[in-house]
């Protein structure tokens, strides 16, 4: 079984990081407050997990996109290049997009780790089921009273062969699925319902205000982006 590769990376957050990825994997920062971003060896499969016959992919996007990672607000690696996987839950990095994929090293989950991906926000917080576990959740919206997340994830079903001359091979499959949630200034976790009614409660005190201003405006809350303007409307009362 291959060993995981431990990578402690320091950065001073003044400075762009000075960087690289050496041919062994190794990778080094410096950072003046001795908060450590560490990078992990990718177990066998963790890159690719799929083989010809799967369908879908378990990375949200295939490519890497520009990005960087923050420590709570401290910059700690920039000019990184990123792609996540949404199946296991984690970002594989390289510092070279032109490095080959047996290069790239899992990114360590660190509460309150900031990962930004092509302008979007990713944040590493306590499990919604599970506060003894890590995920990372896309932040969608901010604000004084409430902040919007997406849980983006990759089902995966496992395909099987036929078993007759009259029945097919199904393959296996990733589909998308994501969830969002409320989070509050005290860190509590609320599903949104696909209900609207149920969606509105949600918002307690202002529920009814909330609730005229997305049938006036014609709002739909399958839609990220009327759902960010009604969070971000609450946020405003």
């Amino acid at each position: 079984m291959s060993k995981f590769l431990l990578l402690i990376c320091f950065v001073i957050p003044s400075i762009v990081l000075s960087q690289a990825i050496r041919p062994s994997g190794t990778m080094s920062t410096s950072m003046r407050n001795g908060a450590q971003v560490n990078m992990l060896g990718v177990a066998p499969g963790g890159r690719l997990v799929t083989d010809e016959n799967t369908k879908g992919s378990p990375f949200l996007e295939e490519d890497y996109a520009p990005g960087s990672l923050y420590l709570s607000e401290d910059l700690a690696v920039a000019k990184i290049y990123l792609k996540y996987n949404a199946h296991r839950d984690y970002f594989l990095a390289k510092i070279d997009p032109l490095h080959s994929d047996d290069q790239a090293q899992g990114v360590t989950k660190t509460l309150n780790m900031k990962v930004i991906m092509n302008n979007d926000v990713y944040v590493a917080l306590p499990n919604a089921e599970n506060r003894y576990d890590l995920q990372y959740y896309q932040v969608m919206s901010e604000g004084p009273k409430m902040s919007l997340l997406k849980k983006n994830t990759k089902l995966f079903k496992e395909g099987f062969r036929a078993s007759t001359h009259l029945t097919r091979d199904v393959p296996s499959t990733y589909s998308d699925r994501s969830v969002y949630y409320l989070r509050d200034t005290e860190g509590n976790f609320f599903e949104i319902p696909k209900s609207s009614k149920k969606t509105f409660a949600l918002f307690k005190d202002h529920s009814k205000e909330v609730a005229s201003t997305a049938k006036k405006y014609k709002l739909n809350l399958k839609n990220d982006a009327d759902l960010v303007r009604l969070v971000s409307y609450y946020n405003r009362l």
